[in-house]
């Protein structure tokens, strides 16, 4: 019936004359890869239409809005053991048997989705697409086991994409790294450029005053986010500058234990949990300061869009050095203290610049979304090599 459904839906939209790309993932919750890949959708929604493939039943925020585009998403079952991943493997090969698609892309880190474009080559899709969003996997793969991933690649990836070259260094074997295609993760800047009225409206609803020192950060609560870090660092400086606030924008598994450790250090009144929001680029007009001592980024979208806003950005030496992009960012070593990335941050209070020269720096950087997704449309367009 699921089957019958989708192409069922397909007709119409192929009389529409756009393309369907299967796109697979985890889910579609609230993240600087999915919300890259949605607003490539916005922007191509004339020529493709970008169905959904999800590993997870998980529903995700951006599923809706997906929809609104005409995308088909199928939800399969969460791997959890060697049966579950046996049967996850089996639908979706019969998915793909199903309903004849001439590309597979999989946005990723695990080079272990190598074995979803061996199926779908199994599942005669021509066209199959690997795109690197990280510089490496959360919670970490055995050597082995990613060098055996990496030689499947071979056989079942036709067309190698990544968002930096850090992230291509992880994910694809040495000898595929001079054809892959870098996609920058491009941004609205018109959207993220600083703008007076969107900081005294949310400075004025969190009830932040004017003069007060403003620290942020947009991501996941997850671990390589490294949220915990990011609490010490507040600590430290406000214990500087005491008329200091900061703001955590998104959600994630790790929030009520970061909750908690706020509330610990007596910093409840001064740190503000925003949750998933809509109107992100306003937060970063209401800042000051922008901290990410990621473990690990395959770029760092965030900081990026951070960096649009004008804000000084405090980046690890974990994040790749691509993310820097404007005069006002500067990378910190993950092993400084906390004491010593606050003193940095301190040190910047008192220099000032216009934040609207950051958006020059940000287009000749190339993340304008704009060029971006001409780069996204010829990939797609065009035969792989």
């Amino acid at each position: 019936m699921l089957f019958l459904q989708f192409i069922i839906d397909r007709k119409i939209i192929v009389a529409m004359n756009r393309r369907h790309i299967l796109h697979v993932k985890n889910t579609l919750s609230y993240a600087g890869d999915a919300i890259v890949e949605y607003n490539f959708a916005c922007l191509l929604k004339d020529k493709f239409v970008f169905d959904w493939f999800l590993i997870s039943d998980e529903v995700g925020v951006f599923e809706n809005r997906f929809k609104d585009l005409g995308s088909i998403i199928v939800h399969s079952s969460q791997l959890s053991n060697i049966y579950n991943t046996r049967t996850h493997l089996s639908t979706f090969y019969e998915y793909l048997k199903h309903n004849h698609y001439d590309t597979v892309y999989i946005d990723t880190c695990f080079s272990g989705r190598s074995i979803w474009l061996l199926l779908a080559k199994l599942a005669g899709v021509p066209r199959r697409i690997l795109h690197s969003h990280n510089s490496f996997t959360e919670g970490g793969i055995n050597p082995i086991i990613h060098w055996i991933f990496k030689q499947i690649m071979y056989i079942s990836v036709t067309d190698y994409v990544a968002c930096s070259p850090e992230a291509a260094k992880w994910l694809f074997p040495k000898t595929k790294l001079k054809q892959t295609i870098i996609i920058k993760n491009g941004i609205d800047i018109s959207l993220f450029k600083f703008n007076e009225s969107h900081r005294e409206r949310v400075r004025h609803f969190w009830n932040i005053p004017d003069s007060a020192i403003v620290l942020g950060h947009v991501g996941r609560f997850c671990e390589m986010k490294n949220h915990k870090k990011i609490i010490s660092i507040f600590n430290e400086f406000h214990s500087m500058y005491p008329e200091s606030y900061l703001l955590l924008i998104g959600d994630g598994p790790l929030k009520s234990e970061i909750e908690d450790s706020v509330s610990s250090l007596n910093l409840s009144p001064f740190v503000k949990f925003i949750g998933n929001i809509n109107d992100v680029f306003a937060y970063y007009s209401a800042m000051d300061f922008f901290i990410f001592p990621s473990l690990f980024e395959g770029l760092g979208i965030a900081a990026i869009e951070a960096e649009c806003s004008g804000l000084f950005v405090f980046i690890s030496d974990c994040v790749p050095k691509s993310a820097i992009l404007t005069d006002w960012t500067k990378q910190i070593e993950l092993r400084k203290s906390d004491r010593e990335w606050a003193e940095v941050v301190f040190s910047n209070i008192d220099n000032k610049h216009d934040r609207f020269e950051a958006v020059k720096q940000i287009k000749a950087g190339g993340y304008d979304i704009k060029d971006a997704v001409l780069e996204l449309q010829n990939l797609l367009l065009y035969n792989s090599h």
